[in-house]
């Protein structure tokens, strides 16, 4: 997100921990890979499911910008990437984040929440409006 956001001309902001109340918490997912059981190719797919969760790749994802790694010790390059923010922020998160909310619904209202997010990010709807309607919308899916 780090990389969507730095590349966005004249923004001046920075990233801070999300404030604590009873405990901190937020969403931190990583990268995932899973093998289809019906390849054609399964010794190809464990080949790269291997290396995609090995040191090289997660040292290639944390260089690239793509994604904080989550092997042991390969987040440094993600942090100098990005100099001008506060990017450890990130890195420090992975001691207390949790995987984002997975429901069998979700496919039906992430296009909801992210375009509801944008608005609010974007000065064009309150935080106090636009999260009551994004509640509102993911209970009626999650209440299905």
């Amino acid at each position: 997100m780090a990389t969507e956001y730095t590349a966005i001309d004249g923004l001046n902001a920075d990233v801070a921990p999300i404030p604590k109340n009873k405990t901190k918490g937020t969403i931190s997912s990583g990268m995932a890979y899973s093998i289809s059981a019906n390849t054609q190719h399964p010794d190809a797919a464990w080949k790269f499911v291997k290396f995609m969760g090995g040191k090289k790749a997660n040292t290639i994802q944390s260089s690239s910008g793509a994604a904080v790694s989550a092997y042991e010790n390969t987040q440094e390059p993600y942090v100098k990437k990005f100099p001008f923010i506060n990017a450890q922020v990130f890195v420090d998160a992975i001691d207390y984040g949790k995987s984002s909310y997975m429901v069998e619904s979700r496919a039906d209202w992430i296009t909801t929440e992210q375009e509801i997010m944008t608005k609010i990010f974007s000065l064009q709807e309150s935080p106090e409006k636009g999260l009551k309607d994004l509640a509102k919308q993911i209970n009626g899916f999650t209440n299905k």
